[in-house]
């Protein structure tokens, strides 16, 4: 596959082929964002390497290779990374939204000891909170919360 940085042409290969565990479209859409992911860097390459020069103005031959070089070790060692996960903010404590994920994070947690599965994820507790059960079950856990508050603060103002 080529691709074009400029008025510069480079060559990359295209390793995932359809076969055993992906089909053409995916080979080939996996070949593509593959590349982009190259030409964007490889943009970066010839920018940096053009800086001297001046923009417009035809790179040195031995520059030239030195960023096809660079180029072809993107190719070799390209890697898909995973993105970076992002969790649900928790909810601040005492509020009803905190209720709710407390009773989600606890029913998930017990689901999970049971079937031998591991600790549930905040995306998996942000995604069980939004349940109108546990919603409920939160709204009546908040409402306990609020009756032991007002009796704290009713002890506490009836010693003063």
């Amino acid at each position: 596959m080529q691709i074009k940085v400029l008025h510069y042409t480079f060559t990359l290969s295209e390793p995932y082929q359809p076969g055993h565990q992906l089909t053409l479209g995916e080979a080939q859409a996996l070949n593509s964002l593959r590349t982009d992911q190259i030409r964007a860097k490889g943009a970066r390459l010839v920018a940096r390497a053009q800086v001297p020069f001046g923009q417009g103005q035809i790179l040195p031959q031995p520059i030239l290779d030195s960023v096809r070089s660079s180029i072809s070790q993107l190719d070799l060692a390209f890697e898909f990374k995973p993105h970076p996960t992002v969790s649900p903010p928790t909810p601040k404590p005492g509020t009803l939204e905190a209720a709710i994920w407390e009773v989600a994070s606890i029913e998930l947690e017990l689901e999970a000891a049971k079937s031998g599965f591991p600790p549930p994820s905040q995306a998996q507790i942000a995604a069980r909170a939004c349940e109108a059960e546990i919603i409920e079950s939160g709204r009546r856990r908040y409402a306990q919360y609020q009756d032991v508050a007002a009796q704290e603060l009713a002890a506490l103002l009836g010693d003063l």
